[in-house]
């Protein structure tokens, strides 16, 4: 990852003018563990999940309700819920799919959950609202 990021934060300083506007949020499984092999992303907001979902959840979803200024984002609950109700039904969809759980690409998890998402219209249309 380290080399991808430095990347993504050089393209901010030398790169277009959309390049330069552009966002991103960083997250790690420690808080201050980049110290130990990215001494040079001093400076960034670097958050971390701490290996929970939920948390991640938390950190994603403040992020994007600050960037994208949009009022329209759930709330971390009720994503919360949402996910865990996708992940009691991930090992039904892997079935269905002919797919082991434990051993999915990440393509194939994208798109159980892009699939997972159509069905659960009745959700989807009274969390994210337009």
């Amino acid at each position: 990852m380290p080399f991808e990021l430095g990347l993504d934060i050089g393209c901010r300083v030398y790169g277009s003018r959309q390049a330069r506007r552009k966002k991103c949020l960083i997250l790690d499984s420690d808080p201050y563990r980049y110290k130990a092999f990215l001494s040079d992303i001093s400076g960034q907001d670097i958050q971390s999940h701490q290996n929970s979902p939920a948390k991640a959840i938390n950190v994603v979803r403040h992020w994007l309700r600050i960037v994208s200024k949009r009022e329209t984002i759930p709330g971390p609950i009720a994503i919360n819920e949402r996910f865990a109700r996708f992940t009691n039904h991930l090992p039904v969809l892997c079935d269905e799919s002919g797919l082991n759980r434990n051993d999915l690409q990440f393509v194939e998890y994208v798109a159980l959950a892009e699939a997972w998402l159509r069905a659960d219209k009745e959700v989807s249309s009274r969390l994210f609202m337009k």
